[in-house]
């Protein structure tokens, strides 16, 4: 292929990856659009967005990834469990007004003091209708390699949510925005 037709199929491509930017019409990872669809997580009483293809991990499978006591009550992950998105409900009610950097700032402290080489990599808030939900992006050094970690806070009338999500750190760039837009778009029903 020449020159004037690799710019071509570069700028079909970027023009493509404009159209396609929220859950509901789909998103690109490298090049590959993933799909969404709201799936009920039960007993968490919650209506998420994940990508089509993505299954829930059995107990057996949490257990051994998350062998703390405190591990995430539900994960979805893809075929080969190295993109996860994990789901619980947390111990300890943080009203909606109250959840700011402060928030934020204690749990880079926890996550510090847990483990000193973990790289804070960016932080926020985000809208979720009414509700915000604070987020924190760090990267973890695993065996054979780096994690991209986020961590993100929402609020919703009488229980907050802890959504957590993971992947290869040399993905962090396409998938930081999805687990946004699905904190986004995280409903009680």
């Amino acid at each position: 292929m020449g020159w004037d037709d690799e710019r071509i199929a570069e700028r079909k491509n970027e023009e493509r990856k404009k159209k396609y930017i929220n859950l509901e019409t789909g998103m690109y990872v490298k090049g590959q659009r993933l799909y969404f669809h709201k799936e009920k997580i039960e007993n968490l009483k919650l209506l998420v967005f994940l990508p089509t293809g993505f299954g829930f991990m059995e107990d057996k499978e949490i257990r051994k990834r998350y062998p703390t006591y405190n591990r995430p009550e539900v994960v979805v992950g893809n075929t080969e469990k190295e993109v996860t998105f994990a789901f619980s409900v947390l111990e300890n009610h943080i009203a909606d007004e109250s959840l700011r950097e402060g928030t934020v700032n204690m749990l880079k402290t926890l996550l510090r003091s847990a483990n000193p080489s973990i790289a804070i990599e960016g932080e926020g808030a985000v809208l979720n209708g009414d509700l915000s939900c604070r987020w924190l992006g760090f990267k973890s050094y695993i065996i054979g390699g780096t994690l991209y970690n986020l961590m993100g806070i929402v609020s919703f009338p009488g229980r907050t949510i802890l959504g957590m999500f993971s992947c290869p750190h040399d993905l962090s760039l396409w998938w930081n925005s999805i687990f946004l837009k699905i904190l986004e778009n995280m409903e009680e029903y």
